[in-house]
């Protein structure tokens, strides 16, 4: 199977002929609820159901067919430009429009131009113009197929790993990867290894070059080549194989079985898709990785899902294209009826209207006239329509290629390959979908915290170490019931209370009632009292002992509680924290208001702790968030 032929995407027929042994036995179950059927032989390169591939045995792999590493991505040659080039130009309906008028024309019995198709002239500098253009851009594409054939991986060969072409590389190749290289082909991911942690069955890739998303993804290989798999000599000495379904174009499947040895009794494993690196992937986090070739050339994930994939058209071609249409439409009418009024004309000049210098002697009828009508207006549709299109295109690729603010570099990249890779510029692929950039038609979200109001909600103080507050959440105690862990005193009642104020917080953000501490309810606030770190501990008797001028041994006593944060309408915002000064009075070094509703919580709550619901201060809380001087709400 050579590099361009066309790739099946599901099997046709039982299992063929193909390379004989131990792996043409029964194929196992494969990943994901797929079950790879039964063959005699292997290759789907032969029209079999499944494809086996040997680890370091390339005559069982070679005779079953596989397709070379070949990539080509670009659409023409030099022998195939010029036909299907114009077949491509005369689909646009604008384009056939002028070839049939430039036919018209050399029709001497309805031309208007002595049988001579000047129109001939502006189309074919409108072909010229777009071939050029057309060139160039696949030209770009060959020559990124021949810098991509041409890099080098790892490859193990006569049983040393030595540098190797991509080109080169054929299924049954187990190929070492270095950290932050690409991946050559679709692989089976065996073991990786990392100076820190030695051998390991995980690696992480990053897939922007296949579905642009810069966040690693994690892949984990089977513990049993991992275990096995750790070093050159032990990959150099296995002889494993895969066994895999036929190419397609789904990334995220992959059902197959692996077999250590050929040997009859040996156990297999299922694979799955997490057990696969695919082309372009970048290996991450690792100082390098193994991996068995099982896709090469067509037959990769990345090169099927291109080949089957529908044909993209810009959304301004297909408006043009659409009132093209409507223009020529128009035209025949106008024709049509120019053809009429002439007969109706020529025969009222007949009855006695003569108009010998028209020379009019000759009535060709009116269909004829319809065609000289229809020659006469051809200029109706302007022949330079698809040319101002693609000078406006091109412009816009040369603007956004060179557009600095358009360009990344993964500066670490960079550094270990001295310049030679990392580097990631705006790429114009395509120019006829440039009028399709940032044109959304639909927006589409799984996130309803975007379109929800969140609040926080006052639970957890943490004052000298000690931490005061019981509150908890319905999600939390549905953990904790789940895990089997106690239920905390007064939880119940205060997720209840967190439940049923939740109507009270968008309204006028007052809460009436009282809790179950026999405080009254303040909206946001949902303390119950209490201390999950100094058991028997209340916030309440620590403040009024404090007042009361106790001795200082509770955590907020001892004179703590002197004046009050700030005047009213001043505010604690989420992240502040109380500094102690010389007299051991809390104060602020600056009196930050309320700036959002995040701030509502700390403020409601320095109201609860005080007596008599005026301002007052609020002890040190360190941490506004969780376990500190605010919750989650």
């Amino acid at each position: 199977m050579s590099a361009d032929t066309e790739v099946r995407v599901a099997p046709a027929r039982g299992g063929g002929g193909g390379a004989g042994g131990e792996g043409g036995g029964a194929g196992g179950a494969g990943a994901a609820g797929l079950p790879l059927r039964s063959g005699s032989g292997s290759g789907d390169g032969a029209g079999g159901d499944f494809r086996t591939c040997y680890a370091g045995d390339h005559e069982a792999n070679a005779a079953q067919g596989f397709a070379t590493n070949v990539v080509i991505t670009s659409r023409y040659t030099a022998l195939n430009f010029v036909p299907k080039f114009l077949f491509e130009q005369f689909t646009r309906f604008a384009n056939a429009y002028f070839l049939v008028v430039c036919i018209l024309q050399s029709i001497k019995t309805i031309s208007i131009t002595n049988g001579i198709p000047f129109s001939a002239l502006p189309l074919s500098f409108v072909l010229l113009f777009d071939g050029v253009l057309t060139a160039r851009e696949d030209l770009s594409r060959h020559r990124a197929d021949a810098s991509d054939n041409s890099r080098t991986s790892l490859v193990l060969r006569k049983g040393h790993f030595r540098p190797v072409p991509w080109r080169d590389i054929v299924v049954g190749d187990v190929v070492k990867l270095l950290r932050r290289e690409r991946v050559p082909a679709d692989v089976v991911f065996l073991a990786s290894h990392s100076p820190d942690e030695g051998p390991s069955d995980i690696c992480y890739v990053m897939t922007a070059q296949l579905d642009g998303e810069t966040n690693l993804k994690l892949r984990q290989a089977l513990p049993e080549t991992a275990d096995v798999l750790t070093d050159d000599e032990a990959v150099a000495a296995w002889r494993g194989f895969v066994q895999c379904e036929p190419p397609n174009e789904f990334f995220d499947r992959f059902a197959g079985t692996m077999q250590m040895s050929r040997g009859k009794g040996a156990v297999r494993r299922p694979l799955e898709a997490d057990q696969t690196l695919l082309r372009d992937c970048v290996l991450r986090n690792v100082d390098h990785a193994y991996g068995l070739v099982v896709y090469t050339g067509a037959d990769m994930k990345v090169r099927v899902k291109q080949r089957v994939a529908k044909s993209k058209t810009g959304f301004v071609e297909v408006v043009l294209n659409r009132n093209v249409v409507a223009l020529v439409l128009m035209l025949v009418l106008a024709c049509a009826t120019g053809a009429v009024g002439y007969v109706v004309w020529s025969e009222a000049a007949d009855g006695g209207l003569s108009a010998p210098y028209l020379l009019l002697e000759d009535d060709d009828g009116v269909i004829t006239k319809i065609f000289t009508f229809f020659l006469l207006n051809s200029a109706f549709i302007p022949v330079s329509l698809y040319v101002s299109m693609k000078l406006s295109r091109t412009a816009q690729k040369l603007v956004m290629e060179a557009d600095v603010s358009l360009y990344h570099a993964d500066r670490a990249a960079v550094r270990a390959s001295g310049g030679r890779e990392g580097h990631y510029p705006l790429q114009v692929r395509s120019m006829d979908l440039n009028d399709d950039l940032g044109a959304i038609t639909h927006v589409f979200s799984d996130k309803t915290g975007t379109f929800t109001l969140n609040y926080m909600s006052f639970r957890k103080m943490s004052v000298n170490g000690v931490s005061y507050g019981l509150g908890t959440t319905a999600i939390g105690l549905a953990r904790r019931k789940r895990l089997g862990l106690p239920m905390p005193e007064g939880a119940a009642g205060a997720a209840a209370e967190a439940e049923g104020e939740s109507e009270d917080e968008e309204g006028d953000g007052e809460a009436g009632g009282f809790d179950s501490s026999g405080h009254a309810r303040m909206p946001h606030v949902n303390f119950v009292d209490g201390s999950d770190s100094h058991a028997g501990r209340l916030a309440w008797d620590d403040i009024a002992d404090g007042r009361d001028g106790g001795d200082g041994s509770n955590a907020v006593g001892g004179g703590m509680l002197g004046s009050g944060l700030g005047a009213p309408g001043d505010s604690l915002s989420l992240g502040d924290s109380l500094g102690m000064s010389g007299g051991g009075s809390p104060t602020l070094p600056s009196r930050p208001r309320a700036l959002s509703r995040d701030s509502d919580p700390l403020r409601e709550a320095e109201r609860m702790l005080s007596d008599d619901g005026n301002s007052s201060p609020l002890p040190d809380a360190h941490d506004a968030d969780g376990g500190g001087g605010g919750g989650g709400g």
